[in-house]
């Protein structure tokens, strides 16, 4: 059965936190390993299953009909994922704050997740299974490793400030 995608923390260093939002007490298991950093994009998430389309709730089937298009892309692709998969996708047919000029589709996947074992698939396996479903992945904008908590910090702060791959700002 598939899970709604878990909350994401934020750096120490994120800025435009709220309240709520919960931030990372330490980066070190990310230095010294390969990061994929991906750009965040302004939608709404959406989790498509061999059986189901959710929104991020995961209560159902979204209702408001800007989801008829993801609706109608489950239901092309939909019999074509296996059994036990959630993928992950920013959903951004909506405009919430950003309009982007340049998307490729409406639907950019971010994340696989094994449902029975609750492991999410590296990003090579998320690429290739994106690419098997004919939908595309959330631009990449860092892959490679960082040697220290302030290189990252450095590295994160410098992405956030570029413009969206997709026109506009970035999220």
């Amino acid at each position: 059965m598939s899970a709604k995608y878990p909350r994401t923390f934020h750096f120490p260093w994120s800025p435009g936190g709220t309240s709520d939002d919960k931030r990372l007490a330490d980066v070190s298991p990310l230095v010294g390993a390969e990061i994929v950093v991906t750009e965040k994009c302004d939608g709404s998430n959406l989790t498509y299953t061999r059986k189901n389309v959710f929104s991020r709730s995961h209560s159902g089937p979204p209702a408001h009909p800007s989801f008829d298009l993801a609706k109608a892309t489950h239901g092309r692709i939909g019999h074509t994922i296996s059994e036990g998969i959630s993928i992950f996708c920013e959903y951004c047919y909506a405009v919430h704050s950003i309009t982007y000029e340049r998307l490729p589709q409406y639907s950019l996947v971010f994340g696989v997740r094994d449902d029975v074992t609750g492991l999410f698939w590296d990003w090579d396996m998320v690429v290739a299974q994106a690419s098997d479903l004919g939908l595309p992945t959330v631009p990449v904008l860092f892959r490679g490793v960082v040697n220290s908590a302030e290189e990252l910090r450095v590295l994160t702060e410098k992405l956030s400030r570029g413009p969206s791959t997709y026109g506009g700002p970035r999220e």
